[in-house]
């Protein structure tokens, strides 16, 4: 007994010296210049304005900017020539503050008129910056893929809840590649969110689904935009680069981008097709 008695004190001792000394210890890392790098974002949907947002990184370690219009004069980049060509047509894109009525999203080029594009068009982008540096990129307009029904089913345990499943056909005998939204309510209250590809389904039938976690009169709001396989490897590398981003010691997740040039520019230009359904819980 006496001995577990001085085995505890002299651990205490020992606990106490540890615990009085300093483990602080200053230590620098010479960081090497940070070079910004150029970002685009592009997303062509035919039958609607063209969009792009053209900025550049920051570093970050680089001071924190807290006001909203001195970030944006930061990170917009204004004084390119942007252009989007089909085959010989080549459409200019003009400077600005261009709203994607459905995203929300704000861009700084655009045009105003709404372009036709058959599916297989060709679709090339160039974007001369101030200092001469060409970027260039290209896609191809994609197929629609739509929702042709949808399922609303409650709960056989707790009935005032219920979940939502959409179903599509699925003919491309290639693989295809699509991103799965869903809103409940509105378009700033999102639920589900993610890519994927069709490898999974069986036949030609395609179906997403909920969990059940809506209530009668709900507004469900489902999305399913088809994507070709750049802006899928793009998404989910853009998600892997979020999740390491909080430490800035961490081996930074590398971007894959479809944007070419000078400079190691980043970003994706990419077409997409877009189906959205409007259905309300039954009371």
């Amino acid at each position: 007994m006496m001995r577990t008695i001085k085995s505890i004190v002299y651990t205490a001792i020992c606990f106490a010296t540890l615990v009085s000394c300093d483990l602080n210890q200053e230590i620098e890392i010479e960081l090497p210049e940070y070079t910004p790098q150029i970002a685009v974002e592009c997303y062509v949907e035919s039958g609607k304005p063209f969009n792009l947002l053209l900025t550049k990184s920051v570093g970050y370690f680089d001071p924190l900017v807290v006001d909203p219009q001195e970030y944006l004069e930061q990170i917009l980049v204004n004084d390119a020539t942007v252009s989007i060509s089909a085959g010989n047509d080549k459409y200019e894109l003009d400077n600005g503050v261009f709203l994607d009525p459905v995203s929300f999203k704000l861009n700084n080029y655009g045009r105003a008129d709404a372009l036709e594009f058959d599916p297989g068009t060709e679709l090339a982008l160039e974007i001369q910056l101030s200092d001469g540096t060409i970027l260039t990129s290209a896609t191809t307009v994609l197929e629609p893929l739509e929702i042709d029904s949808v399922s609303i089913e409650f709960n056989e345990i707790q009935e005032d809840m219920a979940r939502c499943l959409i179903f599509g056909d699925d003919n491309d005998p290639d693989i295809n590649y699509v991103r799965r939204m869903l809103h409940d309510g509105s378009l700033d209250s999102l639920v589900i969110d993610f890519v994927a590809t069709d490898e999974f389904t069986e036949g030609d039938r395609f179906i997403f689904g909920s969990d059940y976690s809506f209530e009668r009169g709900d507004t469900i709001i489902n999305t399913l935009i088809h994507i070709n396989k750049e802006y899928y490897d793009f998404y989910q590398s853009v998600q892997g680069a979020a999740f390491v981003n909080g430490n800035p010691f961490g081996q930074p997740g590398q971007i894959i981008s479809n944007i070419e040039g000078e400079g190691n520019p980043i970003g994706i230009f990419t077409c997409i097709t877009v189906d959205t359904t409007f259905n309300i819980v039954p009371e």
